[in-house]
């Protein structure tokens, strides 16, 4: 486990490092202050989707990617 959460601090540094749009999924039951770290490290977004299904990740990640329109 620990190796795990250094590789994953690794790859969120160069995420972050590479200016790469990222998003954290976290489909536990609660929220988890490790995804929300890693969600920060890479500069990216932290989105909770408890009993998560396939068309609701589908739909967030699709929104997430979407271009915003400036009003």
């Amino acid at each position: 486990r620990d190796q795990a959460k250094e590789d994953a601090s690794a790859m969120a540094r160069q995420f972050r490092a590479e200016g790469i749009s990222s998003m954290v999924v976290d489909t536990g039951r609660r929220a988890s202050t490790d995804l929300k770290e890693l969600a920060s490290m890479m500069a990216g977004r932290y989105q909770i989707l408890p009993n998560a299904r396939a068309d609701q990740l589908s739909q967030m990640v699709g929104d997430a990617l979407r271009p915003r329109s400036i009003a």
